[in-house]
């Protein structure tokens, strides 16, 4: 009697241990992991905990590309067989490996001009020991780039998602000798990896991209820095994860992050974030003259000084001047959010918009740092629009033309020049708008006029209706 109770004892206690034990690896399961990137941090420093969240959008959070890969003879390939050389692409983000296959058609009967621009092609991916399975097969023209669609598991790219990440595998081949062939190729993953906490005085918000690696330490921290109110001064920065970052006087290191990107804590190492604006923050000042300046006219070919537009306008005109590229549509293989600096509204509606029931003069100048080659060629070709377009760069070589048919890597970094907005210190990815009697002085500024731009337009229209002349400021 006394051993099957002590049996039945045992057998309690031994389901009891095997219950800790389960809730305890359950516990551990649920504990955030941290990758450390900053040790022996004082204790009094102040922190930041900012909370991060991945959301599904059209944004890129992962983007990278790789080049000059040659085309290799199929090993044991026999006379008849249809492919002889082989792309060997590697293993993509998705885990998987890719190879294409290719024969060229010099034994089709093509009569067109650029018969040998294209090849044949089979694209093979293989999953670990699997047999390697066929996702396209067809002619591919030479330049012109095939995209798979991708689906990624979240921890396969260290971010938290309940449903796999999207993206694209886009694969370029050209030739420039017979039988010998050279592949590119990008990977793009969409997404958005951001998240925010607040300081006494602003909002501090953070957002995480991948450019060509998907490791924390190589990834790309944007901060920005959003005051409650217009004394204080708004900031932003970029730089990896494992760099020292100002943000305005403020230095910031990221002491470490959770493994699935669900957190990061920064350092403050010095300065303030919180810092009030100064006097001279903006050369523009409301009240004051509008500093002078002098650019190139892209459409009339000229050089145009301040002093031009306000002789255009006379003294009781004015001079609208809207900073930001105009609007087009992005080509579909772009794949990026367009840049916030991109105005919402085409030119003639922002042109009728501020000449709407406004008996004054009015000169409008749109400075931007990219063009798109139709706007050249098929709207303003032989015309004399009734607006100037004004390059933001001092050396107008530094323009970037946009044609319809361009590959991602052929948009150029637009931060390559002095450029008009950074002598005036206005933010380059702002839409901003300014509004200068004919006297040169500043009647209205609005440097953040991107999602407000009708309203914006509206509000400087009824100024200039009004008469209204800038009020001086010592």
């Amino acid at each position: 009697m006394k051993s099957q109770k002590q049996a039945l004892i045992n057998a309690i206690l031994f389901s009891f241990m095997i219950l800790l034990t389960i809730l305890l690896n359950q516990v551990r399961a649920n504990e955030k992991q941290w990758v450390v990137f900053r040790n022996n941090i004082p204790q009094e420093v102040e922190r930041f905990n900012i909370i991060l969240e991945f959301t599904h959008s059209s944004s890129s959070f992962y983007d990278a590309s790789r080049r000059g890969i040659k085309s290799e003879k199929i090993e044991g390939v026999r006379k008849k067989d249809k492919y002889k050389q082989q792309l060997n692409l590697g293993m993509a983000v998705d885990g998987n490996q890719y190879v294409v296959m290719v024969k060229d058609t010099s034994d089709l009967n093509i009569i067109s001009k650029n018969s040998d621009r294209l090849c044949m092609a089979k694209i093979l991916r293989t999953a670990g020991k699997k047999k390697p399975v066929a996702v396209k097969e067809g002619y591919l023209f030479f330049h012109r780039a095939v995209e798979i669609p991708l689906e990624v598991s979240s921890e396969q790219i260290a971010v938290r998602s309940k449903d796999p990440v999207l993206g694209t595998f886009g694969i370029n081949i050209s030739s420039n000798q017979p039988h010998a062939y050279e592949c590119s190729f990008y990977t793009r993953l969409k997404g958005t990896l951001s998240g925010s906490t607040s300081t006494k005085k602003a909002f501090l918000n953070a957002s995480i991209t991948c450019k060509s690696s998907l490791e924390l330490k190589d990834r790309y921290l944007n901060l920005s820095l959003k005051p409650f109110d217009d004394q204080m001064a708004s900031a932003s920065c970029k730089g990896k994860i494992s760099d020292t970052l100002m943000l305005g006087s403020a230095k910031l290191v990221v002491e470490k992050m959770a493994s699935d990107s669900s957190e990061l804590v920064l350092a403050l190492l010095d300065g303030d974030l919180d810092q009030e604006r100064k006097q001279d923050d903006t050369l523009a000042t409301v009240g004051k003259p509008f500093p002078v300046f002098a650019r190139v006219e892209l459409v009339k070919r000229q050089l145009l000084t301040l002093d031009d537009l306000k002789k255009q306008a006379g003294s009781d005109g004015y001079v609208v001047l809207v900073f930001g590229n105009f609007k087009r549509a992005m080509p579909q293989f772009y794949g990026r959010r367009p840049p916030m600096r991109n105005l919402l509204l085409d030119e003639m509606m922002i042109f009728d918009i501020l000449k709407k029931d406004c008996e004054k003069p009015i000169v409008i100048g749109f400075v931007c740092q990219q063009l798109s080659l139709s706007d050249l060629y098929e709207k303003w070709l032989g015309r004399d629009p009734e607006f100037h377009v004004i390059s933001d760069f001092s050396n107008p070589l530094n323009m970037q033309l946009i044609g319809i048919s361009m590959e991602p890597h052929m948009y150029r970094p637009f931060d390559r020049g002095e450029t008009l907005r950074g002598k005036l210190k206005f933010e380059n990815e702002k839409v901003i708008i300014a509004l200068i009697d004919g006297n040169g002085d500043l009647v209205y500024l609005n440097t953040d006029a991107g999602n407000e731009l009708a309203g914006s337009l509206v509000q400087i229209n009824n100024l200039m209706r009004e008469g209204k002349k800038a009020e001086k400021q010592d």
